[in-house]
């Protein structure tokens, strides 16, 4: 086997499926070919089975390409999560959790929601009135090097959860794990809006588009589309939340830099924007 050969393999197949359907492979569907295929070669080696080339290089690895999409959950589908009794499933019962706890506590990312169990529910007071809130670490990438704290109010549909772990945040089981749960909740409700998809083709510059329903794309991600469709749909302003759902080390302005607002002030902006906003679900 040589470098060369490699490609080729790849692209004969993408010629063949292009000839034999009108269309070449997925990007995504090749990527996973090329997993497979470094896996035969590793079995190989174990084998002591000479491959011919270093499969490992850097630059040979086909990487996924993430389907394009736009979805969210409206406050009409968030009612109808809410109110499902789906006690009878352990596994409906965490995707239930998972999505009006994201939902409601700033659309954190799920490598964020796996932490919070760690996290104690703080109160904090404004006006004479109490308001539970988490203060957490945002994990944005393993890239990411500053540390970014923020302070979230947690709306009442997330503190209705909690109660039920005697005020504490559900400890997760695998992100793999959650993902299947939420499909299966969002299937089991009936979730069949069409939401357009698009797809990369291997070495083509054309992107195919498929309609899916959403159960089938919607991912514990889109739950923070989420919270911050639903906040700006009510009028919140970005300035009050962005710095909850994308806190920032680097300013954009001279008056940012000026700007020594704390955790919990930006924390209390937020709460105001939202009980002004009489919205029936999104409140405190």
């Amino acid at each position: 086997m040589t470098e060369e050969l490699y490609w080729d393999y790849f692209k004969t197949i993408n010629d063949i499926h292009k000839e034999e359907n009108g269309t070449p492979y997925i990007r995504t569907t090749i990527a996973k070919d090329c997993k497979n295929l470094k896996v035969i070669f590793n079995c190989a080696v174990e084998d002591d089975i000479e491959v011919g080339f270093n499969f490992s290089k850097k630059g040979l690895k086909i990487h996924l390409s993430k389907p394009m999409y736009e979805t969210y959950l409206t406050n009409e589908q968030l009612k109808k999560i809410i109110n499902a009794d789906v006690s009878h499933s352990a596994e409906l019962q965490r995707a239930k959790d998972y999505i009006i706890i994201s939902s409601f506590t700033g659309g954190l990312r799920i490598g964020d929601m796996k932490h919070l169990h760690e996290l104690k529910v703080e109160v904090i007071e404004f006006e004479g009135k109490h308001y539970n809130t988490v203060t957490t670490k945002i994990r944005k990438s393993k890239e990411n090097q500053d540390e970014l704290i923020v302070t979230i109010p947690i709306l009442k549909p997330a503190n209705d959860i909690l109660k039920k772990y005697q005020n504490k945040f559900p400890k997760l089981t695998s992100d793999t794990n959650v993902r299947k749960c939420v499909t299966k909740l969002l299937k089991h409700l009936k979730f069949e809006n069409e939401v357009l998809v698009s797809y990369d083709y291997y070495l083509s510059d054309k992107v195919i588009y498929k309609k899916k329903k959403q159960h089938s794309v919607f991912s514990p991600h889109d739950c923070r589309r989420t919270y911050i469709t639903n906040l700006k749909q009510l009028g919140i302003q970005n300035d009050t939340i962005e710095p909850i759902t994308h806190p920032k080390m680097n300013y954009k302005s001279v008056l940012d830099s000026y700007d020594k607002s704390t955790l919990k002030d930006k924390a209390i902006k937020l709460i105001k924007a939202i009980e002004s906003s009489n919205s029936k679900l999104y409140k405190i």
